[in-house]
Parts: C-alpha cells; structure tokens; sequence
C-alpha cells in the first residue's frame, strides 16, 4: 500500500494494526471498505468506543482512516 509506504519502525507497525482492524471490521459487517461512508466511520468509531478503547486510540485509527481514504 503507497499510502505506508512512508512510514517504518512502530509508526508502520501501528498504522498496519488500525488498518487491518478497519478491514476486519468492515469484513465482519459485510462492507467493502472502499465502499464506506462517512456513516459506516461513525459506526466504526462507535465501535471502538463500546470495546472501550481509549479516545487517543479510538482517535488515531480514525486518522490512519482517513491517510488510508485520502
């Protein structure tokens, strides 16, 4: 993927883990990633925040989201 391509060490690490956790999610409620919505990122972050992970972690999945999206 171009858009990790600038990164490496535990950023590359980190930004790999959200990315792979936004496709499991997408997967396990049957949407294309590349077919989501403004909506289905606010269902993700709601998500998140139900499994209690924390604003700062919640906070930066949303921003690789969006690198990804970009």
């Amino acid at each position: 993927m171009a858009f990790l391509a600038r990164y490496s060490g535990r950023t590359l690490d980190a930004y790999r883990h959200d990315l792979r956790n936004l496709f499991q999610w997408a997967a396990d409620h049957g949407l294309s990633v590349l077919e989501a919505t403004r909506p289905h990122l606010e269902m993700y972050r709601s998500w998140m925040e139900e499994r209690g992970l924390a604003a700062s972690t919640v906070d930066r999945r949303l921003s690789t989201a969006c690198g990804f999206y970009r």
